[in-house]
């Protein structure tokens, strides 16, 4: 099964979509007050649908300046929470460490 039809199966994908989860309100992100507060988002990949709590990268076609940054950012945000999940899972098992 591809990443996005397991999202779609996950309880958690179903607790969020209800809205039975009870996610942090929307803040202001530091240093920009004078931006309206912005939602917190969960990062997927192409695979993932499209959902208001879920970000994922813009069509790679015809992308312009801006929308290749926007990609740029949301991979290096994805990958970014790879290494931290791989780090906590190799601390809590101390025989993955190396």
């Amino acid at each position: 099964m591809l990443d996005g039809g397991v999202w779609c199966d996950c309880q958690l994908a179903k607790v969020i979509g209800d809205q039975t989860l009870c996610l942090p309100p929307p803040e202001e992100l530091p240093g920009a007050m004078n931006l309206r507060k912005v939602h917190h988002h969960l990062t997927g990949d192409e695979a993932f649908p499209q959902k208001v709590y879920l970000q994922k990268p813009l069509t790679r076609q015809n992308v312009n300046w801006e929308e290749w940054i926007f990609n740029y950012r949301l991979s290096r945000a994805r990958h970014m929470s790879l290494v931290s999940d791989h780090h906590l899972h190799i601390q809590h098992n101390p025989t993955l460490s190396h």
